[in-house]
Order: structure tokens, then C-alpha cells, then sequence
């Protein structure tokens, strides 16, 4: 189906053979005419267009057999591969996530079981939380400043967790 073509778009010429030449669309209706199609402009001895087709949308490509999961795992693998400094930094970058991650969870719980070994109608019964790799407060520390510690400990882990989410 053939667009159509406004008159004032077409030089006089144009408009002349407009009516024959309907089949060849509005780029073919164009090019049938030398002079400018606006008024000033210089004269042109050949305007070149790409001869047109019968319709301005091309027609869509056929769609390409889906891959196989065999395949897709090889592309990714090659892609990897051949960005192995990126893929490395990324894995790294995860690592320490999951890391920081996990360790906050355990400060948590060691800050739970402190609130129940120093508060509470047993506390002292309860057996005093382990710390991990044997660090911790001395004895002089008591409940509060334990918990007050690992609270801090947790939002240290939070904030450089933070950062190399938005890196």
C-alpha cells in the first residue's frame, strides 16, 4: 500500500506524472523530477534514491531455532572465558558479600545469646556464648558493653556490605 503523496511536497513536474506512477510508492514518485522541491534551493541534475520497494517496513526476519541448554551453558562459558578479569572481580565482589552476609548473622546471634546469658530469670545459668576464634571482651565487660560492641561490629559489616552492593 502506496503513502500519499501531499501536493505541496511535489514540484511541478511531480505532480504531473504523480497520477501514472502510482506503483513505484512516494520515494519512486520523487525521483522522476530534477529541479528542487524547494523553492531557492539550487538545481539538482540527479537525485539519487534508493529504488523502493512496495512497502516502506521491511519484512521480519524468520525467527531462529531455540538453543539448547548444552549450548547456551558453552556460549556463557566462552563469554566467561574470554572476560575472565571481570568474572574474577565479580566473583570476589560476591564472596565478600556472602562473607559479611554471614557474619553478621552469626555477631546477631552471639548478641542474642549475651542478652540471655546476663539478662533474664536465668541469667548467669545460661552458659556464657563462645566467641568466634576465641576473640572477644575480657572479663571486664559486662552484658551491655558486649551487646554494645557487637551492635557496632554489625553496622560496621552492614555499611561495607552496603558499598560493595553499589559498586
Amino acid at each position: 500500500m502506496d503513502l500519499p503523496v501531499p501536493s505541496e511536497a511535489l514540484s511541478k513536474c511531480d505532480s504531473q506524472t504523480a497520477g501514472r506512477r502510482r506503483g513505484r510508492g512516494f520515494f519512486g514518485t520523487l525521483g522522476t523530477c530534477a529541479r528542487p522541491l524547494v523553492k531557492g534551493a539550487p538545481d539538482a541534475s540527479v537525485i539519487a534514491l534508493p529504488p523502493s520497494s512496495s512497502s516502506l517496513i521491511a519484512a521480519p526476519a524468520p525467527p531462529k531455532p531455540a538453543l539448547g541448554n548444552g549450548e547456551v551453558l558453552r556460549r556463557l562459558f566462552l563469554m566467561a572465558a574470554h572476560h575472565w578479569r571481570a568474572c574474577a572481580i565479580v566473583l570476589a565482589y560476591q564472596g565478600a558479600l556472602l562473607a559479611l552476609g554471614l557474619a553478621g548473622l552469626g555477631a546477631v546471634g552471639l548478641a542474642v545469646d549475651t542478652i540471655r546469658h546476663g539478662v533474664g530469670p536465668t541469667a548467669g545459668a545460661a552458659p556464657a556464648p563462645a566467641w568466634p576464634l576465641g576473640l572477644g571482651p575480657g572479663p571486664w565487660a559486662g552484658p551491655l558493653a558486649r551487646v554494645l560492641l557487637l551492635a557496632a561490629l554489625v553496622l560496621v559489616m552492614a555499611a561495607v556490605r552496603s558499598l560493595f552492593n553499589y559498586r
